[in-house]
């Protein structure tokens, strides 16, 4: 006996000319002709699996959607220098008006990405963590500048507030905030936000996990590239 698959296509066109039809119905019109169009896909080419060379209808490696178009791009760093250089290919890439959001336990990892994201931006200031003194500003090239703010100590932000949102809005302000608890209302939906976490495999190992708005999805696709390529 001969079996003919039917064509998925077909089907999905002939059930909307009857839904159609029903809807119809009562009015005396008939039904004009529906065509489902059904986009071409290409098949992958073999250097398209090569380091997350994809095309953009396929998420790379490492990455995945979350709602609101945030995305996500996971790797792990096997020590500081790992957390400062892929802080420092991120800082290469930044061209002013970014707000970057670090999340971590203490002695996670912040500062040390914070200094590697300085170095890309072509700063040679010293770069601390600012528990102390709230907020640091680094100088960066072309004019950028980078405000680091840290809300460790603070149960309410006060005048840092007004001052934040201030840097927030200023095009030529690369804006870093670790402890951003009680500044969450201020920050933009579109920011990027980094997360260190540790592992049970090694002490000074950590997950990272960038969280970024869609607009960055250039950006971070370079970053992860890079990334990869420079890895021992």
């Amino acid at each position: 006996m001969l079996l003919i698959k039917p064509d998925p296509v077909r089907v999905v066109r002939l059930n909307l000319l009857v839904l159609v039809a029903v809807v119809l119905k009562g009015r005396q019109l008939q039904p004009a002709a529906l065509t489902l169009q059904v986009p071409a896909v290409a098949p992958l080419r073999p250097h398209q699996f090569m380091l997350g060379r994809l095309p953009g209808w396929v998420a790379p490696r490492y990455y995945t959607q979350g709602m609101n178009t945030e995305m996500i791009f996971q790797t792990t760093s096997i020590g500081s220098e790992d957390t400062s250089r892929l802080g420092a290919l991120l800082g290469s890439k930044l061209t002013g008006g970014e707000v970057i959001e670090l999340v971590s336990d203490l002695g996670g990892g912040k500062t040390t990405f914070t200094q590697g994201l300085a170095r890309g931006l072509g700063s040679r200031d010293n770069v601390v963590s600012p528990t102390f003194t709230l907020n640091k500003i680094y100088k960066g090239r072309g004019g950028l500048e980078i405000h680091h703010y840290d809300f460790y100590r603070l149960n309410d932000p006060g005048i840092l507030k007004d001052e934040l949102s201030e840097s927030i809005g200023d095009p030529k302000t690369i804006t870093v905030i670790e402890w951003s608890d009680i500044v969450k209302h201020v920050l933009p939906d579109g920011r990027i936000s980094i997360e260190f976490k540790p592992t049970p495999n090694d002490a000074d190992e950590r997950q990272i996990i960038i969280k970024y708005a869609e607009k960055y999805a250039n950006v971070v696709r370079e970053l992860e590239i890079e990334w990869e390529d420079t890895r021992p």
